[in-house]
C-alpha cells in the first residue's frame, strides 16, 4: 500500500469529425514521492488526428506542482518538500528551452475544479498539438477498487470514519479527459511510487536517425516510464527530488537537440539507479493501439524535413514531398463499427466525465461516436440529455407543467371529479446498489434511454430526475434521497395523480440486473414492477424499449383518461381530455352514464356503458370524439355523462 507522497494518471479517445485518423499517445508516467511513499496508477487510451509533421507542431504543456496540503490539518495530507519547486523549474525549462506554451498550476491554485477545467480543456486541441502534462504532488492507490488518484491541494484526506474519494481526481478520468483530445500526443509525467506495478514491456532501441524520429512521430504510441518498481521513491534530493533532478538535468543538457521519451528515460533511469538503487523502469503499455510510435522534444531553431515517402533512402536522407506514410491508417468516413460493449463504455464515460464538470470532453466523446455507421437511439438520447439548452428546456417544462396543474384546480370536488388528470411519471430511477463512478454512470445511462422511450410512447408525461431536484431545491423541499418517503410526500403534493419510477441497478456474476417499480406519488402504492437483464446478448435501447412498454401499459391501467362530457352532438361529444392529458389519435373510449346510488354517500355511482367514441380533434387541454351510441335515443344533455379509456 502506498505511504504518503506520489502520483498518479491514464487516457483515451478520438476527434468530432467524422473520420478515423489514428494519431499517436505517447503515454509516460514518470515518479518522484515523498518519504513517506504512497500510490500511484495509471494507463492510457487512445487518441485519433490527422496526418503528422513535426515542423508544424505546437508544444502545450500543463504543469502541476502541489507541496503545500498543510491547511487541511488533521483532515489533510502532509505538505511535501519539494513538488512545487520540481514542477516550476520544469515548466520554467520546457517553456524557454523548448518553447511550450505552459499552463502553470501550483500549490493552492492546483484545486479540484482548476485541474479538471485545464484537462477538460485539451478536448478543444488540434492535430498539430504536442501535450505534456507534469503532475507532482500526493498520490493514493486503492487496491480493494483498483483505482489510483491525484490528490488535489484542496482535498480532504478523510471525511469522518472515510477516506474523502469524492474530493481526489481518479486515475481512470484523467485517462478518459488525456483521451478526448484530438493532440497528435500527449505525454503525461507524474510523480509517484510503487508505479512498476503498471509496467509492461521493452525498451526502445537507441542509435537513432532524423527519419526514426519523423516515422516515431508518425506512428501511434501508449509509452510508461515509473521512477521505481514495487517500492517506495524518493522525493528530496535538495531543491528537487532525485528523479526531478535528473529530468531537469536532461532537459537543460540534452545528449542531441531532437531527442524522445525513450531518449529521456534511458537517460533518466541510468542515472536515478545509481544515485538510489531505485529501479527505473520504461516501455510501451499493456494495450494494443500501441504501434511504436513517441512524443519527441525538439529545442528551439531545430526544423524537420517533410515525413519520408514510402521507399525512400535514409542514408542521404532524401525526402519525398508526397506527405505519405503507409504505416499510418487512412482517413475514412465510413469506420468500422465500434463493439457494442465499447460504444456503452464510451458512453458511460462521457457521462461520468459530465458528472464532474469535464463538459467539453464528454460532448467530444459523443460527438465522435456519430461518425459510427447507422442511427443509434442511446447516442442521440446521451447527446440529447448533455445539451445544456435542452436541459433548461426541461426545467422550464416542469416550472410550466406545476403552473398548469395549479391554475387546473378544481373549485370544489365534484367538478374536481369531473376533470381529467395528466399521466405523470417522475423517472427517479434505477440508481446504482453499489455506488462508484462506472456503476453511476451505468444507472444514469439507462435513466436516460429509459424516459427517452417514455417520452416518445406519448402516454405520458415524464419529467426527468434532474429537473425535480432543481423544482424542489427551488421550494426548499430537497432533494438528498428522491426515493425517500418525506420526498414522495412532497412529490405527490407537487404532482397530483402522479407516478414515480424507482429503482437499482444490482450487479450478478454475469450481467446487471435492472429492477424497477412504479409508485403512486400520493398513496406510495406498488403500480406495477419490472425486471431486466443487462448483458451483451441485447442493445440497451431495445431493452428500454421493451421495459418502457411495460411501464406505460401499466400506467394506462392504473391512470385511464376519464372526465366528464362537456357537450354532445347526435354524432359528437366534447370534452376536457387534450394533448396535455396525453390523448393520443388512436385512444378509444367507452362512453359512460354515471347514476349516484346514494345522496349520502355521492362518490358511490353506478356506471352503464352506452356508446364508444373515437378521437376527432386534440387539443390543448380538450378534444372532439366521434361517437356511436348503443341506445336509443341518443342523449340529448351531457348530465351524467362521461369518457372512460378503454384498455386493452
Amino acid at each position: 500500500m502506498f505511504m504518503q507522497g506520489n502520483r498518479t494518471y491514464r487516457a483515451w479517445f478520438r476527434s468530432t469529425e467524422i473520420r478515423w485518423i489514428a494519431a499517436l499517445i505517447a503515454f509516460s508516467l514518470v515518479a518522484a514521492c515523498d518519504r513517506k511513499p504512497e500510490i500511484r496508477g495509471v494507463r492510457a487510451m487512445e487518441a485519433i488526428s490527422a496526418k503528422p509533421s513535426l515542423s508544424t507542431i505546437k508544444y502545450r504543456a500543463l504543469v502541476i506542482g502541489i507541496s503545500d496540503y498543510a491547511r487541511h490539518h488533521g483532515d489533510g495530507w502532509e505538505s511535501l518538500d519539494t513538488a512545487r519547486n520540481d514542477a516550476a523549474s520544469i515548466a520554467d525549462c520546457l517553456e524557454q528551452r523548448y518553447g511550450f506554451e505552459v499552463q502553470r498550476l501550483f500549490d493552492r491554485e492546483a484545486t479540484r475544479e482548476s485541474i479538471l477545467v485545464a484537462l477538460d480543456d485539451l478536448a478543444n486541441s488540434s492535430s498539430d498539438d504536442a501535450i505534456l502534462i507534469y503532475y507532482a504532488g500526493h498520490g493514493y492507490f486503492d487496491e480493494a477498487l483498483g483505482e489510483g488518484y491525484w490528490i488535489p491541494s484542496d482535498a480532504r484526506k478523510t471525511e469522518g470514519a472515510r477516506q474523502a474519494r469524492e474530493d481526489w481526481i481518479w486515475n481512470s478520468m484523467i485517462t478518459k479527459l488525456v483521451g478526448a483530445t484530438e493532440a497528435r500526443h500527449v505525454l503525461v509525467i507524474a510523480d509517484s511510487c510503487y508505479g512498476g506495478s503498471l509496467f509492461r514491456g521493452e525498451q526502445m532501441p537507441t542509435g537513432k536517425d532524423l527519419v526514426w524520429y519523423q516515422r516515431a512521430w508518425e506512428k501511434p504510441s501508449r509509452y510508461l516510464i515509473t521512477s521505481g518498481d514495487l517500492e517506495p521513491v524518493l522525493d528530496s534530493g535538495g531543491s528537487h527530488s532525485i528523479f526531478a533532478q535528473e529530468l531537469l538535468n536532461y532537459f537543460n543538457y540534452p545528449a542531441d537537440r531532437l531527442f524522445a521519451a525513450s531518449d529521456l528515460a534511458l537517460a533518466v533511469r541510468q542515472k536515478v539507479s545509481a544515485l538510489t538503487g531505485q529501479m527505473v523502469r520504461m516501455g510501451p503499455m499493456p494495450l494494443a493501439k500501441h504501434a511504436g510510435g513517441e512524443f519527441i522534444f525538439k529545442t528551439h531553431g531545430v526544423s524537420l524535413p517533410s515525413p519520408v515517402e514510402e521507399g525512400s533512402k535514409t542514408g542521404g536522407l532524401e525526402i519525398s514531398g508526397k506527405n505519405r506514410n503507409t504505416d499510418f491508417p487512412k482517413t475514412t468516413t465510413n469506420p468500422s463499427p465500434l463493439p457494442k460493449t465499447e460504444k456503452v463504455q464510451a458512453v458511460q464515460d462521457a457521462l461520468a466525465l459530465n458528472r464532474q464538470g469535464a463538459t467539453n470532453t464528454a460532448k467530444k466523446i459523443i460527438s465522435s461516436l456519430f461518425s459510427q455507421p447507422g442511427e443509434d437511439r442511446m447516442v442521440l438520447a446521451v447527446a440529447h440529455y448533455l445539451s445544456e439548452q435542452t436541459r433548461a428546456q426541461k426545467r422550464d417544462a416542469l416550472r410550466t407543467l406545476i403552473e398548469k396543474l395549479e391554475t387546473r384546480k378544481p373549485q370544489d370536488r365534484r367538478e374536481g371529479e369531473g376533470m381529467a388528470k395528466p399521466r405523470i411519471v417522475g423517472c427517479l430511477g434505477p440508481i446504482s446498489a453499489t455506488g462508484g463512478a462506472d456503476a453511476d454512470a451505468l444507472a444514469l445511462l439507462v435513466q436516460i434511454c429509459l424516459r427517452t422511450e417514455l417520452d416518445q410512447s406519448g402516454d405520458v408525461q415524464v419529467v426527468e430526475r434532474e429537473a425535480l431536484e432543481s423544482i424542489l431545491q427551488e421550494i426548499d423541499l430537497g432533494s438528498s434521497d428522491l426515493s425517500d418517503v418525506r420526498a414522495q410526500n412532497a412529490l405527490g403534493k407537487l404532482l397530483p395523480a402522479g407516478m414515480l419510477l424507482l429503482g437499482n441497478i444490482i450487479p450478478l456474476k454475469d450481467a446487471q440486473q435492472i429492477h424497477l417499480r412504479l409508485v403512486d406519488a400520493e398513496t406510495s402504492r406498488i403500480i406495477g414492477s419490472f425486471s431486466a437483464s443487462l448483458d451483451d446478448r441485447a442493445p440497451l435501447d431495445e431493452i428500454c424499449s421493451s421495459l418502457a412498454s411495460q411501464i406505460v401499459h401499466k400506467a394506462i391501467i392504473a391512470r385511464p383518461l376519464e372526465a366528464r362530457i362537456t357537450h354532445v352532438e347526435p354524432a359528437l361529444v366534447q370534452a376536457g381530455i387534450g394533448r396535455f392529458h396525453g390523448l393520443q389519435e388512436d385512444v378509444c373510449f367507452n362512453v359512460v352514464s354515471k347514476i349516484t346510488s346514494d345522496a349520502t354517500y355521492p362518490l358511490v355511482s353506478s356506471e352503464t356503458n352506452i356508446g364508444q367514441a373515437r378521437v376527432r380533434r386534440i387539443g390543448e387541454s380538450d378534444g372532439e370524439f366521434d361517437v356511436v351510441w348503443s341506445v336509443v335515443p341518443p342523449p340529448s344533455s351531457a348530465d351524467n355523462l362521461w369518457l372512460k379509456e378503454r384498455i386493452h
